[in-house]
């Protein structure tokens, strides 16, 4: 958002196969099988690699 800045507070890899319903609310999605669904519908010929690796990137609203 334009005037929003945010600071990066992490970054960690983390496997698909580990992410929760918790995960994909921080995303924005109500739950894992959700994310599942437009992530896969976002890249054509993906499949879900239970062991594949992401980065997750934590961030918060700076406040100034």
């Amino acid at each position: 958002m334009e005037g929003i800045e945010f600071e990066i507070i992490g970054v960690d890899r983390q496997r698909l196969g580990d992410m929760t319903d918790a995960d994909a609310d921080a995303e924005g999605y109500p739950d894992l099988a959700s994310y599942k669904t437009v992530i896969l519908s976002m890249h054509a010929g993906m499949q879900w690699n239970e062991d594949g690796l992401v980065w997750v990137h934590r961030f918060s609203r700076r406040l100034e």
